[in-house]
This record gives structure tokens, sequence and C-alpha cells, in this order.
């Protein structure tokens, strides 16, 4: 018997709390049973496997299955986990008791993308698809720059071109609309990940590499429970501001953002990121152990 599942939210954050809540229900849905999880980013997800679990493309318009992200303003208010929110509906829909969030039981390793001189290097990723969930790119270019006096090299990834400029001056090189596999690749041999609360962030913590996540409006207990991922957030009384309903939803602050997001200091994220770096192996290292 199948299971199909999918996830109505598109970003790539929600692909990946939805894989933790597809293996979840997998486990707990019975010898000879498999899920079938129609995700969006199937590139992104392509190296990881699970027992009884099969990836399937999303559909337009078709049939997938129960809506994970069904009830999301209960999520936001009352849900102190998005991935447990995903598997209690998974586990509503499909009348099965303790589905429960899991990490990918298998992961095929992803080659080196970098040269191997410039290991050990940490990635920075200023996008967002959301202005309010977006660090001043000026913190983002200090940050490079305090991280190469550090001793590290700095790997900037974006979706274009745009902010390149600001970065021109700080010794890190920049790489924007890379392949998936390939973007997953750098993620993965990188010393530690710094990134708004985007799908980068989501995307390092299920490779297991170290993550800082700069956020304000979500709490990181509830974006990135299950996973390693460290949230730097502000100490403003606001934040996070759309999490509980005794807080209420509310939109940013203007339209420069989120006050409360901007005054997070760069040395705290700088003094957080150098903390849980991990000491790099080269490619040639790895060569050489072959």
């Amino acid at each position: 018997m199948n299971f199909p599942c999918y996830v109505s939210a598109g970003g790539l954050g929600d692909s990946v709390s939805g894989l933790y809540a597809a293996c979840g229900l997998a486990d707990q849905g019975g010898e000879g049973n498999t899920v079938v999880f129609h995700t969006r980013h199937p590139s992104w997800l392509a190296s990881f496997s699970h027992p009884n679990l099969v990836l399937a493309p999303h559909l337009d318009n078709q049939p997938m299955g129960p809506d994970m992200n069904e009830g999301y303003d209960a999520q936001l208010h009352y849900a102190q986990s998005r991935k447990q929110h995903y598997c209690t509906n998974l586990g509503r829909q499909y009348v099965i008791e303790g589905v429960r969030p899991a990490r990918p039981r298998y992961h095929t390793e992803l080659p080196f993308v970098l040269e191997p001189s410039l290991s050990p290097y940490v990635v920075l990723s200023p996008f967002s698809a959301y202005s309010s969930r977006a660090w001043p790119l000026m913190h983002w270019v200090r940050l490079a720059i305090r991280l190469g006096e550090a001793g590290f090299h700095v790997v900037v990834l974006d979706s274009n071109e745009e902010k390149m400029a600001p970065f021109q001056h700080t010794g890190a090189s920049w790489w924007f609309g890379m392949h998936p596999s390939w973007v997953m690749g750098c993620l993965e041999h990188a010393a530690a990940v710094v990134a708004n609360d985007s799908g980068l962030a989501h995307a390092a913590g299920l490779l297991g590499t170290p993550t800082v996540a700069v956020m304000a409006q979500l709490s990181p207990l509830q974006v990135f429970s299950h996973t390693d991922v460290q949230g730097v957030i502000p100490s403003a009384s606001c934040s996070p501001c759309a999490w509980r309903g005794d807080r209420g939803w509310r939109k940013p602050c203007d339209d420069l953002g989120c006050s409360a997001l901007h005054s997070i200091p760069v040395e705290t994220v700088l003094q957080r990121t150098v903390s849980i770096t991990r000491p790099a192996v080269s490619a040639r290292q790895v060569a050489l152990q072959q």
C-alpha cells in the first residue's frame, strides 16, 4: 500500500522538513507499505534515502495525498516543531499513531566541488526569499572580512550576482546560480555554514554540517527542531513575533525589514560560527586515503 504525501508550501526548507516527516511516517507505516513523498525539490534531496520511502516530483493539479502543511496558522501559533506538525497531520490522515520526525537513514556522500587549497572554508548565504528575514548585507560583508581574518576562506552562495559587488574586496569567492547537487556538495564539506532563516540553512542541517541561522521572526526550536542548526536571535522583546498565539502574527516592521534582526551584531554571529566549525578534510587528503 502506498501512502502519498506532499507539502503545499514551496520553499526548500519546507521540503526538507517534509522529508523528516515522510521518513517518520515510513518508520511507522508498517511492513510492505511505501511512503511516496512528492517534493518540489527532488534535485536537492536526491542523495538521501530511507527504507520504505520513495521521492517523487510534485504534481500540479493532481492528487498527491495529504498536505503536511495543513493548518499553517495553527502551526505558527501553537506548534513546538514544524516537523512534528507535519507528522501529526500525516498520522491523523492515515490513522497511524506515534509518527515522529526522523532523519533519512542513508546519504550518498557528495563530491568535493572546490579546490583543496580553499579548505577550511565557511559558506555564507545572504539570500532570503523574504526580505524581512534577511540580515543586512553590510553585516554579511563584515562577517566575511572577520572570518578571513580568523583564517577561513569564505564562500558566498546566492541565487544571482546582484549582491556580488560589496564582497569584491573581502577575499571571498562568489558562486551563484549553481546546480543543486553542486551547492549540496559545497555545503557538505564546509567547516561551517551561516545563513538566514532560509532553505540553505535547512539543507546544511540535513547534511549535518555545523550551521548558524541568523533569524528573528520565528523560534529556532520551531523551525530547526531535530537538527543541530544553531539559531542566533536578537534580544529584542518583539522576537519571535510570528510565533505563538499570545504574540500573534505581525508583518515586518517596514519596507526596510526587521529592526530586531538588524540589531544582531556581527561579532555575535562570528563567535558562534567559529565555536562550531569542524576540522576540514581536503579533497587531496580524501584522494590519498582511497
